[in-house]
């Protein structure tokens, strides 16, 4: 019927037509599968160019085949197009929303762009097609454990005690704080198993979140003997080192993880994170810059890099950066504040009192942008409404609010 009905809508459209018009949509079809065909085999022998145009040459052939949006779309993914690669997605399933490989497929980018959420519909959605497919439900169980709905996940786990399931297990209960029973599971896990290199890399989560750093690097280094692979247990690795203070050998396992996987948005930005750490303010920008290629939306990337910009004394980029923020998301603080703290180093301290104020309506106990306030109010001999700021500042712990108002409050 849906069928048919399509059929209706394309000769409605079309009726001044002749008959050929049917034969041409035919060879329009014909022409796109050859073109996809061809951008499978460029694919085949690395040249990821040549496939890009051969699967947009498709798409151009035949504006209504949903395999080639698809075919581009994990292609976009696979260089990191981001975006690019969700609207093809996007187009994929309104021409045909009936394929539950099409929502795993932008359930898996959504993940990638910690749109948690998102992705949750999309796998509900492949359920929906198709509710045998195991990797969907263990899809669904990863999607709960990332939104922290862990009832909701531990209802989806297999009753089956394999390394798998007590794997997830185990996870959600280093996540809720149970890391006794978590131990516990992690330890049946070994006695089915002792070579499953993920165990050893959830013990080191385990203890890291116990701030046992020594033993959390420990098992560590024992998931990547196992699995040398494994980005993901040189990321953690990397995590305790950063914690235990040992910042050179963070950025040594920081890189190594990217190298292993260099479509994963959260390595650059950690890694940026440990370099600006190390005054490495341009090697930091760097990496956040290579965050948000991967996704544009990635705002902690881009309030880090204004504040990256910031110690490195480009204003211009910094305040780019934030403009950028409090148009897209006006109600955060911290966004606020950071443009009132550029805006006093450019010395527009009128304006910047302005962000202050407005941070401020936000979160009035934000102790941050009260000390800015006070500290921009002294720069233009406001000297009552500054140590007005300093007092609350201190009245929330502020140590700086604390000697500014010592050396300029006294008698007030």
């Amino acid at each position: 019927m849906k069928k048919l009905f399509l059929i209706i809508l394309f000769f409605s459209g079309y009726f001044t037509l002749s008959q050929n018009s049917s034969n041409t949509s035919s060879s329009a079809r014909i022409e796109a599968v050859r073109l996809l065909q061809e951008g499978d085999m460029h694919l085949q022998y690395g040249d990821w160019e040549s496939a890009l145009f051969s699967y947009t040459n498709a798409i151009q052939a035949d504006v209504t085949y949903a395999e080639a949006y698809m075919k581009r779309g994990q292609l976009y993914e696979k260089t990191t197009h981001t975006q690019e690669a969700l609207a093809d997605y996007n187009m994929a399933i309104k021409l045909n929303p009936l394929i539950d490989v099409y929502y795993d497929q932008r359930a898996r980018i959504k993940m990638l762009s910690l749109d948690y959420y998102g992705a949750l519909e999309d796998i509900n959605e492949a359920i929906k097609i198709d509710s045998a497919n195991s990797s969907y439900l263990k899809h669904q169980t990863d999607n709960y454990i990332s939104l922290g709905m862990y009832e909701e996940a531990l209802d989806k786990l297999s009753l089956k005690e394999d390394v798998e399931n007590l794997n997830r297990r185990a996870l959600i209960q280093i996540l809720e704080g149970q890391f006794s029973e978590s131990y516990e599971t992690l330890q049946s896990s070994m006695e089915l198993n002792d070579t499953v290199y993920f165990t050893y890399d959830l013990m080191g989560l385990l203890y890291l979140k116990e701030e046992d750093y020594e033993k959390s690097i420990d098992y560590f280094t024992q998931a990547i003997e196992l699995n040398e692979q494994a980005y993901i247990s040189y990321f953690n690795r990397a995590m305790a080192y950063r914690k235990s203070g040992s910042q050179e050998l963070a950025l040594t396992d920081i890189t190594e993880a990217i190298r292993l996987n260099q479509n994963e948005q959260l390595l650059f930005y950690k890694s940026a994170l440990i370099k600006k750490e190390q005054g490495d303010f341009d090697g930091a920008i760097e990496d956040y810059n290579q965050a948000i290629v991967i996704d544009s939306t990635y705002h902690e990337a881009i309030y880090n890099r204004a504040f990256t910009y910031k110690l490195a004394g480009d204003f211009f980029s910094a305040e780019e950066d934030i403009e950028f923020l409090v148009q897209e998301n006006n109600d955060k603080p911290e966004y606020w504040n950071m443009k009132g703290a550029i805006l006093v180093l450019r010395g527009d301290f009128t304006e910047a009192i302005e962000c202050f104020d407005r941070a401020l309506s936000y979160d009035f106990r934000y102790t941050e942008a009260l000390y800015n306030r006070g500290f921009a109010n002294l720069l233009i001999y406001r000297p009552i409404q500054a140590c007005e700021d300093f007092e609350k500042s201190v009245e929330m712990g502020s140590k700086k609010g604390q000697t500014m108002f010592d050396n300029f409050c006294g008698a007030y």
